[in-house]
């Protein structure tokens, strides 16, 4: 009878111990931030070290050993880019599986996704020739010796990339891989965007790295010069650009060529998303680097302070 009683004993403290475990675990996936209720928002990076992941509306996927370099998600499928495991294969998730990117030594690091089919852009071969995909072909990039773009997107079918080509990097893009140079010198790419066939381009230019935007080509200086412009977004003909603005490096984005400063100390704005006219970035901000994301310059926290975050898609809820 005594054995029995201690068996018994053994057993309820085996599933109160298993009880506080499970409970554990549901505390270490807590949501970590909540969309509002008109939008779901995605945000991509890690967890901590070695912790590769992918937020829907605050949930966490792991994904492991891996980073992301894009993120893209259409009829409410998720893609993403990036690397994995120890050898860093380029790997394109699905819904959270994934795929190994077609070609020997592939690298991609940007995504667009039409009708189902994701178009990436990176390099691949040994020699980092300049490549980019539709779907699984694979498409070398035109132009000079070292063409490469780390930006892509897709209208109509219409495959429209940014970036340099040649040993001196000729900034410039291309529209379904005939090249066009910037006319100014010393032009320097960040990020481009397309709308109705207008091809817009974010970037510095000149020995003082002045801050300017390109619209099919034609230069529109930036009311504030100072500026390093790492991102830009159209929407209905309206111009979102996202960086950094004066000798503080103090985080902005602009609309229409307004700016608006982060009021937060040491902000880093890691990308931009516009959607119905609200300006989404993600980032970081104080000495610890926390992570957060902000909605027309006002900030929601990520609750996890070993996280990072450097992606953001935002689709209606």
């Amino acid at each position: 009878m005594g054995s029995s009683k201690r068996i018994l004993g053994i057993l309820l403290l085996l599933a109160c111990t298993f009880m506080i475990a499970c409970t554990n675990g549901d505390d270490e996936v807590q949501i970590a931030y909540e969309s509002p209720a008109d939008v779901s928002i995605y945000l991509a990076g890690t967890a901590g070290p070695a912790e590769a992941t992918l937020w829907v509306d605050g949930v966490p996927h792991d994904y492991g050993l891996a980073s992301f370099t894009g993120l893209f998600v259409e009829d409410d499928v998720i893609y993403a880019i990036g690397e994995a495991g120890m050898l860093n294969r380029s790997i394109l998730w699905r819904n959270h599986v994934r795929e190994r990117v077609s070609g020997s030594g592939a690298e991609v690091n940007g995504i667009w996704v039409e009708d189902g089919v994701p178009y990436m852009t990176g390099a691949s071969e040994f020699f980092e020739l300049g490549t980019y995909w539709e779907g699984k072909e694979r498409t070398f990039i035109s132009g000079l010796n070292n063409s490469r773009s780390r930006v892509i997107t897709v209208e109509d079918g219409t495959v429209y990339l940014a970036g340099t080509t040649g040993a001196i990097g000729l900034a410039g893009y291309w529209i379904d891989n005939v090249f066009t140079p910037l006319n100014e010198s010393e032009a320097f790419v960040s990020d481009s965007f397309v709308e109705d066939g207008t091809v817009y381009i974010a970037g510095n230019y000149g020995l003082s790295g002045l801050a300017g935007v390109w619209i099919d080509g034609e230069l529109q200086p930036l009311s504030d010069p100072a500026a390093e412009l790492t991102h830009i977004f159209v929407e209905n003909g309206n111009i979102y650009l996202a960086g950094e603005y004066g000798p503080q490096s103090v985080a902005s984005y602009w609309i229409n060529g307004e700016r608006f400063d982060l009021p937060e100390d040491s902000a880093v704005i890691a990308d931009l998303f516009v959607k119905d006219g609200n300006v989404y970035l993600v980032g970081s901000h104080g000495v610890t680097h926390s992570p957060a994301y902000w909605i027309d310059g006002e900030r929601i926290d990520v609750n996890n302070p070993r996280a990072e975050v450097h992606l953001i898609f935002v689709t209606d809820a």
